[in-house]
């Protein structure tokens, strides 16, 4: 039978409220049809639905579904068919469809919501791998639901696993996610490999903070020097400001390296979109 829930994400969900709570309930019953599926063929079906609405309880805590790409492509069609020849207004439901397919989907905004209102500090577009797994892990508990054969126990097991680890790492206790950082805090001279590692890590913007209060010297400005964590965003507190501003006494040639090619990086940008 596939481990009990901890009693650390146990607390973890419940501080999600009742649909935490339901989240808590469906992964039992995920961990029960598992445990049955050698003697049941139907079991690993019902294991993946359990695990399917214990995502989806999760999600619906980030409030009321926003507009998805079903809603932008009937607009358009909508347009289409009754506009006449309204172009001005078919323009601005392809628009919209365009910014809808640009960006994230309904079910992720709602879980980054979720997540940042945890957090109290909103998930980057940047930091947000363990938002896109809990989405890939939906994605194919609903594949999985919606089979037409029941899908293999060792698959949904994986899955089941896999959730698992997820929250765990959205949602476990504050003290354990920091802590899990400490090998990155402690890396004086990291590659490209802890850059993917702590990529992996990220969702939570408690993390990052962590990272970026607690390192010391140069190393992870180096490493990070061509990444958007580095960077100030456009309406939201400077996660990494505070570890720029200390890198910018302690090593100067390096910040004005750096913002030397973010300026000219930006100014080309700009040109770029001026033609």
């Amino acid at each position: 039978m596939p481990e009990p829930l901890s009693e650390s994400l146990r607390a973890g969900l419940r501080r999600l409220g009742e649909h935490g709570g339901r989240a808590e309930l469906f992964l039992r019953s995920a961990a029960v049809h598992l445990d049955a599926a050698a003697g049941d063929p139907t079991a690993p079906h019902h294991a993946a639905y359990a695990v399917r609405e214990a995502l989806m309880a999760i999600v619906e805590r980030g409030g009321v579904r926003p507009r998805g790409m079903k809603e932008a492509a009937e607009e358009v069609v909508q347009r289409f068919t009754i506009g006449g020849d309204n172009s001005q207004r078919l323009g601005e439901a392809i628009g919209r469809l365009a910014e809808v397919l640009a960006g994230p989907g309904p079910n992720e905004v709602r879980l980054e919501r979720a997540v940042s209102d945890l957090a109290r500090l909103p998930a980057t577009r940047a930091s947000a791998d363990l938002i896109e797994r809990f989405i890939t892990a939906l994605g194919t508990a609903n594949q999985c639901t919606h089979a037409s054969t029941p899908p293999q126990r060792s698959d949904v097991r994986a899955l089941y696993d896999d959730v698992i680890a997820i929250l765990d790492d959205l949602f476990g206790p504050l003290s354990e996610r920091l802590a899990v950082m400490d090998d990155l805090v402690g890396e004086l001279e990291p590659g490209s490999e802890h850059v993917l590692l702590l990529k992996q890590r990220l969702g939570d913007e408690r993390r990052l903070v962590y990272l970026f209060d607690s390192v010391q010297g140069p190393g992870w400005f180096r490493a990070l020097r061509d990444d958007p964590l580095l960077l100030p965003p456009a309406q939201r507190a400077w996660t990494a400001g505070p570890y720029v501003a200390r890198m910018a006494q302690s090593y100067p040639e390096d910040v004005r390296e750096w913002l030397a090619a973010v300026t000219a990086i930006e100014l080309n940008d700009k040109q770029t979109g001026a033609r």
